[in-house]
């Protein structure tokens, strides 16, 4: 389960990253992107937009409390890691996901392989990314991935292979690199 806190802010741009990740087990937030990094336009000019990502399990105190609270806590955590000083005055929302990220528990692949099996059959439709296919994947490799039906959409493939192994370039890239671990 995800809580994520939008906040619009006065200043462009808040941080030089378009994405950050924080695994201090003092800030709430596992990741605050700054959206303008993207796309300026993903703002009025002179202002920013973030969002920070808060993982969160139903029943527990952080998913029942009151919205302002969690923007309170996420403002506190800015202003700790030094992005943004918690007198600026932003406007807030927050949304709550139940389902964000798929699960995999053990068999996982071989429910996920029948819960494919009838999509293989169908010569109009194509499942992918995150959710279309039950698989933990960075945004990257999401984007490789529409990218690459697009790509066989265009050139008139019409049958498409599901396969739930990491297909992302940069994961190869990463692996070639000396000292890496992956």
């Amino acid at each position: 389960m995800l809580i994520f806190v939008f906040l619009r802010v006065p200043r462009r741009p808040v941080s030089p990253y378009s994405w950050v990740y924080y695994s201090d087990a003092d800030v709430l937030m596992q990741r605050l992107t700054e959206f303008v990094h993207l796309d300026p336009s993903m703002a009025p000019e002179g202002q920013s937009s973030l969002c920070a990502e808060i993982a969160s399990f139903q029943g527990d105190d952080l998913w029942g409390r009151p919205d302002q609270d969690i923007v309170g806590l996420v403002r506190r955590d800015l202003a700790k890691v030094r992005l943004l000083p918690e007198d600026v005055p932003c406007e807030a929302d927050v949304v709550r996901v139940a389902h964000g990220y798929p699960v995999q528990i053990a068999g996982y692949l071989e429910i996920v392989d029948s819960l494919l099996g009838p999509v293989r059959n169908l010569s109009n439709i194509v499942t992918t990314g995150r959710q279309g296919l039950y698989k933990y994947c960075n945004m990257d490799e999401c984007m490789e991935m529409a990218l690459k039906v697009a790509d066989d959409i265009d050139r008139g493939v019409n049958r498409f292979t599901y396969d739930l192994r990491s297909r992302w370039e940069g994961a190869e890239l990463d692996r070639a690199q000396p000292g890496s671990t992956a």
